[in-house]
Formats: C-alpha cells, sequence, structure tokens
C-alpha cells in the first residue's frame, strides 16, 4: 500500500471515530435561561418561609392586646359562657338558646349576663333554665350556673 493511500485511511478512520464531550456524558447541555430559572422557586420559598417566621415572632403591640380583649369581652366571652354552661347539663347536644342574651352588670372589668334556654332533663322532657355567667375581662375568665 502506498503512503498515500494510509494517510487517506488515517483520516477517514479519524472522522469516523466520535469525539465525547460532556454532551454525551451528561445529557444535553443546560440552557443559559435554565440556569437562572432553577433558583427561583428555591428563593421564593426561603422569603415565604422568612416572612411566616417574622409574623409568628413579631410581638404585638399593646394596642393590638387590647381590641383582642375587647372583642372577646363584648361578644367572644358569650359563646364561652355558654360552652361553659353545656358542661353543666345532662344532655350538652340538647341546649337551645330560648331567648337573647341580657347583660345584668357591666362596669368595664366584670360583666354578669343571663340568658334562658331549654334541655333535655334526666327522664326525657325538655326543662326551660336560666343560665347566668360572670365574665372578668383582665383574666379573661368565665363562669356559668345554672338558675
Amino acid at each position: 500500500m502506498s503512503e498515500k493511500k494510509k494517510d487517506e485511511i488515517k483520516k477517514e478512520r479519524h472522522k469516523r471515530v466520535p469525539v465525547y464531550t460532556k454532551e454525551h456524558y451528561g445529557g444535553q447541555k443546560p440552557d443559559k435561561k435554565q440556569k437562572l430559572i432553577d433558583p427561583l422557586p428555591f428563593l421564593i420559598l426561603i422569603v415565604l418561609v422568612w416572612g411566616v417566621i417574622f409574623q409568628a415572632t413579631k410581638p404585638k403591640q399593646a394596642w393590638e392586646i387590647e381590641k383582642e380583649t375587647n372583642e372577646w369581652y363584648n361578644v367572644g366571652s358569650y359563646n364561652l359562657c355558654e360552652e361553659h354552661l353545656k358542661e353543666q347539663l345532662r344532655d350538652p347536644k340538647s341546649y337551645e338558646r330560648a331567648g337573647e342574651i341580657k347583660v345584668i352588670k357591666d362596669d368595664g372589668i366584670e360583666k354578669g349576663i343571663a340568658w334562658e334556654f331549654r334541655a333535655r332533663n334526666g327522664f326525657g322532657g325538655m326543662n326551660v333554665g336560666e343560665g347566668v355567667c360572670l365574665i372578668k375581662k383582665n383574666k379573661r375568665w368565665v363562669a356559668a350556673t345554672i338558675k
């Protein structure tokens, strides 16, 4: 074989042998856009978690505490009084409020309320009763009794 022919075969063989690069071993080369998008959801998650933690650890202002206490004293405590009264009944599931809640006493620190209700007695009949509740604002405390 001639020298010229050997060189041609060598060149031809060299063309057929693939050149291995990172694309062959690791799949396709990532786009530059894809690199910018991947950390974005992670960054958003970190910002959201930080915001939730910051809000949870933020101390309440005095006016916020006063507002919550006033809302509880004026409205929320009534439900707590009814729940406390239900615990004292024989059949708490049969409890029905029969009238409006009346404020007996209110000096801004303590409040007394009363209301009529119906509930099933031990023999299966429905009785009418009156519930009375004392509410203390500063301690967020209630005590209900059946009159």
